[in-house]
């Protein structure tokens, strides 16, 4: 296969590629021509859109072509949930062609009309590439009769301006190229930019002042052209003046200026957007080319796929979008119309505005607690209450050991039943001295035993006041040593009650005194309690394993239900802000301290 016939094959699977938002790549393979079985015909890959993305990726699109020839039948391998492989065998021209296609979704409609445009496109170049050049000779070459050119020419044409790098080089190409295959005087390209046309090319002339009155003229007749949006041809002394001669007046008037027989412009377009507007000039009349429509619509297509290359990202998000638009809006598609719907709601709840509420865990407290510690370091021998339990004022609520004391206390009084007997022998000896040193000494052993015996009565910790134990259960911890100092029991007395909010440090900042919040506890969910921030705790601390402030609530009403180590949650009202606000904070604060 020559290299022209391969660059058309590549050409036409890049505009299909380009042409279906469903197709991710296609090739084409052909079968060698051999007297073997099916079987093992060996396949040549003549032309692919992308390559493919592995050397596994080539061989399994291979094998699934190899098993469609052979079979001639369609063959179908999926990749994922909804993408895959499609093969399909065709026979024209007595030659056998495997169109592969890379889906991204199987949908039936959209199958169908690919494989049926593959097929007629497939058809139309295996047909043109059959057919051969008007026979000519070198003393013919100039004169040529005005007649339409030949589809051999127009795959001559194909292939050399699709070997064009750039588009200003591509305009150039195809005005050259036309006029040479029609014989025409000149020929002109003009580019839609919105409602404007922007003059190109011109066929022989690498450059050209657009300011001449030749070229505004020009430019006026393909005006004409466009405004009408369609094809205009215009001859000497056509019809009289009606309504159509009015609208062709820069025609006819381009006609007379440059002595011409003929002017004939025609739109190029990629569906139903317009790219370009071509205009020919003849020196002589010719006749219309019945395949004018066809080789305009493969010249505007190849046009399209060269625009595209250029496009910047913007446009081709902007390109993309529209196709979007356009598939939801029209017929069929219901996924994408109820997803299109769904889309906008949601962007217009996101700027519904929302309440802003601070929520955070809450324990209820007494306003009055008491922290009852280890009077002395030692051991721990009786605990007589529990969590939870009610206790009066003077109660023992536990006990220290008391044996190392006890044993204190007998030496002490040993020692002073020792030192009042020689106290009596000092003064019956008349020894006054002595008997003043050891009178000295039995006064310190009585103060040693006066503080024995405040100990004593201190491994007693008593209630000083009535209320409850809002402390853990210390049963377990009988016998073990406590520390001075070390706090055992928590004592909550009266029936005032403040609430303690665990807020999270992301919203501190919308925490302010004298604010307002409402509280649910787990014991008493049918009933809401109001209170008023008093409190902010300047220090954080962990909670759970999150850095949390300590906020103090005071209940606006006292309730008897409340009772002292209560949980709940606490909800504090900020004010309005937007849903979009509410909903994706976090991520956006997330996002700036991680990428900061």
């Amino acid at each position: 296969m020559d290299c022209a016939t391969r660059t058309i094959y590549e050409f036409w699977l890049k505009t299909l590629t380009s042409s279906h938002s469903n197709l991710v790549s296609a090739a084409l393979y052909l079968a060698a021509e051999q007297d073997e079985p099916e079987e093992n015909v060996k396949l040549k890959l003549i032309a692919q859109s992308n390559s493919f993305a592995s050397d596994q990726d080539a061989d399994k699109a291979l094998l699934l072509s190899q098993n469609a020839y052979s079979k001639q039948r369609l063959q179908i391998a999926k990749k994922d949930k909804e993408g895959g492989l499609l093969a399909k065998p065709f026979n024209l021209q007595e030659h056998h062609y495997i169109l592969l296609l890379e889906l991204c979704t199987f949908k039936r409609e959209h199958t169908t009309e690919l494989l049926k445009q593959s097929q007629h496109d497939l058809a139309w170049l295996a047909f043109a590439k059959q057919l051969k050049p008007a026979p000519t000779s070198n003393n013919t070459v100039n004169t040529l009769p005005t007649k339409h050119i030949q589809l051999s020419s127009e795959w001559e044409l194909l292939a050399n301006l699709i070997r064009e790098d750039r588009e200003a080089e591509l305009h150039l190409s195809l005005c050259n190229y036309l006029c040479y295959f029609e014989k025409a005087k000149r020929v002109s390209l003009a580019l839609v930019t919105g409602p404007k046309l922007q003059l190109k090319a011109i066929s022989n002339s690498a450059s050209f002042d657009k300011t001449t009155t030749q070229l505004q003229l020009l430019q006026a007749t393909m005006y004409e052209c466009l405004d009408k949006g369609s094809n205009i041809r215009k001859t000497v002394g056509t019809g009289p003046a009606n309504e159509s001669e009015l609208i062709n007046q820069s025609h006819k008037q381009l006609i007379r200026e440059n002595n011409l027989e003929q002017v004939s412009s025609y739109l190029l377009k990629s569906g139903n957007k317009t790219l370009a507007v071509l205009c020919f000039e003849f020196s002589h009349e010719q006749q219309e080319n019945p395949n004018i429509d066809s080789y305009l619509a493969i010249c505007a297509r190849l046009l399209r796929l060269y625009q595209k290359s250029e496009y910047s990202i913007w446009s081709r998000l902007l390109e993309a979008s529209q196709y979007k638009l356009k598939q939801v809006l029209g017929p069929k598609n219901y996924q994408l119309k109820i997803s299109a719907i769904a889309l906008i709601l949601f962007s217009i709840v996101l700027f519904i505005p929302g309440q802003h509420q601070v929520k955070a865990k809450t324990y209820i407290q007494s306003q009055n607690k008491y922290l009852l510690s280890s009077p002395q370091k030692g051991f721990l021998d009786r605990v007589y209450v529990e969590s939870g339990s009610i206790v009066k004022k003077g109660d023992i609520l536990g006990q220290l050991s008391d044996e190392d004391l006890k044993l204190q206390r007998k030496q002490t009084l040993f020692e002073i039943e020792k030192l009042k007997r020689e106290y009596s022998l000092a003064l019956a000896d008349s020894l006054r001295a002595e008997s003043a040193i050891v009178a000295s000494q039995v006064k310190q052993s009585e103060i040693k035993l006066r503080l024995i015996n405040q100990k004593i009565r201190r491994l007693n910790i008593v209630a000083p006041a009535s209320g409850t134990i809002i402390s853990p259960d210390i049963n377990q911890r009988l016998g073990s040593p406590v520390d001075k100092g070390e706090i055992l029991f928590e004592l909550a007395s009266g029936d005032t009650y403040k609430a303690q909010i665990l807020v999270n440090e992301r919203d501190i900042a919308f925490i302010k005194l004298g604010q307002r919040l409402n509280m649910k506890l787990e014991s008493l969910p049918q009933q809401t309690f109001p209170a008023t921030i008093k409190r902010i705790s300047p220090m954080s601390e962990i909670h759970e394993g999150k850095n949390v402030f300590s906020v103090y609530a005071e209940l606006n009403k006292e309730s008897k239900k409340l009772q002292p180590g209560m949980s709940g949650k606490s909800r504090v009202d900020i004010g309005e802000k937007t849903n979009a606000w509410l909903w994706f904070r976090d991520i956006w604060h997330w996002f700036l301290i991680r990428f900061w």
